[in-house]
């Protein structure tokens, strides 16, 4: 946008010059004539001091506030001399040299118009620049913000897996213990069934239901503490979820704050 402000600017430029060329030739083939040699020395002044006001704004600075005024003391000063009785000027000439006066001052007013107008244009995309560097800026804190979020929420998922994966091994590990305690029952079952026939049925049975109790008892103790560490876990998951809910409306906020801001753009 402030490259097609800066064409549209050097062609007004162009123009300008062009213009002021052509008022100079016009007025060194039929006016200065009349006016004489200081006439025109008055008028190539005025021309230059105009070339070299657009050519400072075009660079960057700022009209100052004696500029201005300088271009009606120019005026001014052209009218002083132009309007001074000549005995050899006629009064068709001096009516005529009179309306070419006021055009040019109609021009130098256009010009000035037209100077200030481009100055405020720069001045309003100068403006919108800012404000675009700014949300850029605040886009990028964003952007930020939110590839931590879910750097830590990736993080914590992981940790979760291999929580998940520690519990999953336990679970093998003591399905295993399950098995050979079983196994181990239905081995003491055979054995008693044929103590029993022998007249030591109640002995081994007591020595059977005591080892079973501390089995049980073992096995209760750890299926506790498994339980506890998947209740743990899934608090943890339902965390980490929720934090993954989180950053993706994030991202799709900051998606559409971007894609506003291209738009603007």
């Amino acid at each position: 946008n402030l490259n097609g402000n800066h064409n549209g600017n050097d062609q007004l430029v162009r123009k300008a010059n062009s213009d002021l060329e052509k008022l100079k030739m016009e007025f060194d083939s039929k006016y200065i004539a009349s006016c004489g040699l200081t006439e025109k020395e008055a008028l190539l002044w005025e021309i230059e001091d105009l070339r070299n006001q657009l050519q400072s704004y075009m660079e960057g600075r700022k009209t100052s506030q004696k500029e201005t005024p300088s271009l009606f003391q120019s005026a001014h000063l052209r009218k002083s001399i132009c309007v001074e009785p000549t005995t050899d000027a006629s009064s068709t000439k001096d009516d005529t040299f009179e309306l070419e006066r006021q055009r040019w001052m109609e021009a130098e007013s256009q010009w000035i118009l037209l100077t200030e107008g481009l100055r405020v244009d720069m001045e309003s995309s100068r403006s919108l620049a800012e404000r675009k560097e700014l949300e850029l800026n605040l886009e990028k804190k964003c952007s930020n913000e939110l590839n931590d979020a879910l750097q830590r929420a990736i993080q914590g998922h992981a940790r979760i897996i291999e929580q998940y994966a520690d519990l999953q091994d336990n679970y093998i590990t003591l399905l295993s213990r399950h098995r050979k305690i079983m196994e181990g029952i239905e081995e003491m079952k055979r054995v008693a069934s044929k103590a029993g026939k022998r007249g030591a049925g109640s002995i081994l049975a007591e020595s059977l239901a005591a080892e079973l109790s501390v089995l049980r008892f073992e096995k209760d103790r750890e299926k506790d503490h498994l339980k506890k560490e998947n209740r743990r876990l899934n608090i943890q998951l339902k965390d980490t979820a929720e934090a993954v809910q989180a950053a993706g409306e994030l991202l799709v906020r900051l998606k559409h704050a971007e894609a506003a801001a291209i738009n603007a753009e």
